[in-house]
């Protein structure tokens, strides 16, 4: 069963900071179309959640999205001990198409528009541990796992990269009376 949805935005008289850094209101219509489209496949214990996003932005250009933005998730999921123990083990991989990157005034804390630097394709993979055992929740990830292979062109702003290769863990632990 494949997922496929658009979400359609129209901003009226957008108000954005400009390429001074300056407040603007665009008299006019701004859209944002994003068309999505989803399909999860299950073999056995294997899932396999591919995802792909197309954006459009219309009208007055002050946002700056990636045209393209894909996911594949790939996961292999246990159930063991008569479903006491579940737990899924996984990678996931982000790649988005080339686009502009906007430019932060952090005196003012603000996002502006800039045509200065264009974010080069770039993919970002993940990986994960998400387990129940009776009550107890827990996760490991390993975050932007190829941080600095590919080099270090991973921007999020402009003069701002992605955050580097970092661990996360957490525990929730439900207790009954």
């Amino acid at each position: 069963e494949w997922n496929v949805s658009t979400h359609y935005t129209d901003i009226f008289n957008p108000i954005f900071f400009n390429y001074l850094g300056v407040p603007e209101q665009y008299d006019g219509v701004a859209q944002i179309i994003q068309s999505y489209i989803r399909k999860k496949f299950n073999f056995n214990s294997w899932t396999l959640h591919p995802s792909i996003c197309y954006q459009y932005h219309g009208g007055v250009d002050v946002y700056r999205l990636p045209e393209w933005v894909g996911i594949l998730d790939v996961s292999y999921n246990i159930d063991a001990f008569k479903s006491a123990l579940k737990m899924s083990v996984g990678v996931q991989t982000k790649l988005f198409s080339e686009f502009n990157l906007m430019n932060y005034a952090p005196d003012i804390g603000q996002f502006y528009l800039s045509d200065d630097k264009l974010q080069n394709k770039y993919a970002m993979v993940d990986f994960y541990l998400n387990a129940k055992i009776q009550r107890v929740k827990f996760s490991f990830s390993l975050t932007h796992a190829n941080a600095g292979l590919m080099g270090f062109n991973y921007f999020s702003a402009l003069h701002y990269p992605f955050p580097d290769r970092y661990f996360k863990m957490g525990l929730s632990w439900m207790f009954l009376n």
